[in-house]
């Protein structure tokens, strides 16, 4: 393929903190309504060209994940034998209007908008795909419906619109651009070893939660290790399918965020409260309550009874995988592409299913976030990657 000529040959080892998300995808969905009613709208020849410009400046994701003795793996660039991308289109009777006075619930949604699921599997032929697109084209050509998937072990989120935003850039460039006019480029890192050059100097200790979650050994965990990938990841996925519960779609605009950061912020005692932890602090709540609930009522009435007999409310561990490192990265190193992600625990009042939320309860949540989040520095991260470092099969520990 003529887009992918001047691809080399390369060997991209993964690190421990891409095997920590190991077995997710990340499965976006984005919605693109056609306003104007342009004929030509998001037309299919624009987005796979401009698919194949963007790969061109990611090969990684042009790779094949291959297993590695120690527990790593590495993704394989052939140029000669490359993974492209799973690309498909499809077409609904469903019109834009009916999902957006939804406020695009998802039961509006076509069927089979989703080509993978939530869990990293791979296909027939036992390869796993490092791009799937689909392209939803919605009824009268009044909207489109992006579904694209990435799976997590390559990249997190930062990586992942870093990706989805030149895509986009290149689809606009390809459309409009003069004759003249440069073709638009990026700096993006995938060389892990210098990710691992920034984190020098003194280490600070680690909470006991994070240590126990990488460091702890079970039957389960060693029988994973002893699996190849394909294996690994097809079990969990069918561990994922069993037993994958109830979903629910949560649509929180600018507006609605903002005027929540208004009202959050009067009571955050002088913390500033930003919207991942805002964000964070919705979804420990809703996560909460739905524990609580799922116990028919009998861990609300003990945690209320807990409430009374001890003077500090009962606790839950919120552990999140913060990408607030990303700031403490050298500039000139460009936009690293992988996963740089810091585990760090939580403890958050739980919230039984029948209590409302009034604003200050939420505000104490989502200070203790931020103020969390402030305290991560070098020495924590490094100290953190030497952990994992030192036990290559951690993220099949926490699996288990």
């Amino acid at each position: 393929m003529e887009y992918f000529a001047d691809i080399k040959p390369d060997t991209i080892a993964l690190s421990a903190q891409d095997a920590l998300l190991l077995f997710a995808n990340h499965p976006l969905v984005h919605f693109y309504e056609n306003k104007d009613g342009n004929d030509d709208f998001m037309p299919t020849s624009a987005l796979k060209v401009s698919l194949y410009m963007a790969l061109r400046d990611f090969p990684l994701l042009l790779g094949y994940i291959q297993d590695e003795k120690d527990g790593t793996a590495s993704v394989v660039v052939d140029k000669d034998n490359l993974n492209l991308p799973d690309f498909q289109e499809t077409t609904s009777n469903v019109h834009f209007r009916t999902i957006k006075d939804a406020h695009y619930s998802w039961k509006t949604w076509p069927a089979w908008v989703a080509t993978v699921g939530p869990a990293t599997a791979p296909a027939e032929d036992g390869t796993i795909k490092l791009v799937n697109v689909n392209v939803v084209r919605l009824a009268e050509n009044s909207g489109v419906i992006m579904f694209c998937n990435i799976p997590h072990y390559i990249l997190d989120g930062v990586g992942f619109y870093e990706f989805l935003g030149h895509w986009a850039t290149l689809c606009r460039y390809k459309r409009q651009a003069s004759a003249d006019e440069m073709l638009p480029s990026g700096k993006f890192l995938f060389d892990r070893a210098r990710l691992a050059e920034c984190w020098q100097g003194p280490r600070q200790s680690l909470d006991s939660l994070t240590e126990t979650l990488l460091t702890k050994r079970s039957m389960v965990s060693r029988v994973l290790t002893l699996l190849p990938l394909t294996m690994r990841t097809r079990l969990v996925a069918l561990g994922v399918s069993l037993n994958y519960g109830n979903g629910y779609f949560f649509r929180v605009s600018n507006t609605a965020l903002q005027a929540l950061q208004d009202v959050a912020q009067k009571h955050a005692g002088g913390e500033n409260l930003s919207s991942y932890s805002l964000l964070t602090a919705l979804f420990r709540l809703a996560m909460s309550q739905a524990y609580t609930k799922q116990a028919g009522g009998l861990v609300s009435k003990a945690m209320s009874a807990a409430s009374r007999l001890f003077s500090e409310p009962q606790t839950s561990h919120l552990l999140m995988n913060v990408v607030h490192t990303y700031k403490m990265l050298p500039p000139e190193l460009g936009c690293y592409i992988g996963n740089n992600i810091y585990m760090c625990p939580v403890n958050t009042p739980a919230v039984p299913a029948q209590q409302c939320t009034d604003a200050e309860q939420f505000s104490r949540i989502a200070a203790q976030i931020s103020q969390a989040i402030g305290q991560i520095d070098n020495g924590r991260v490094g100290a953190f990657c030497d952990i994992i470092n030192a036990n290559p099969h951690a993220h099949r520990h926490c699996l288990s």
